[in-house]
């Protein structure tokens, strides 16, 4: 089994164990970010984002929007910066929306 397959049978797991728990809630506006450092960033129509959103009952409208997988927050302009969230579903980071940083800077 592959790293990534392993990874996102893992979230999967912990995913559909917390699922009952988990509600929507927007940690930052559109214009705000949080420099985060995630698992894995895929685009929305990924298999991983798709499975993940559809067990949560999240509904994204754009499929080329960028899903962070198990973010944790990273100081910005730190060099682990690699996901600029903008929305979470969860405070723990299962799954985060937002876009790639400039360099290593979330604006």
């Amino acid at each position: 089994m592959t790293k990534t397959a392993r990874f996102t049978a893992g979230l999967a797991s912990t995913v559909l164990a917390l699922a009952a728990s988990l509600t929507w809630c927007s940690t930052a506006s559109a214009a705000e970010t949080d420099p985060v450092h995630c698992e894995s960033v895929q685009q929305a129509s990924s298999p991983a984002a798709t499975a993940l959103t559809g067990l949560l009952g999240v509904v994204l409208s754009d499929h080329d929007a960028l899903v962070g997988f198990g973010c944790a927050p990273a100081g910005n302009g730190d060099a682990d910066v690699d996901f600029c969230r903008t929305t979470t579903v969860d405070p723990g980071g299962v799954l985060s929306l937002g876009r790639l940083p400039d360099g290593h800077t979330c604006p």
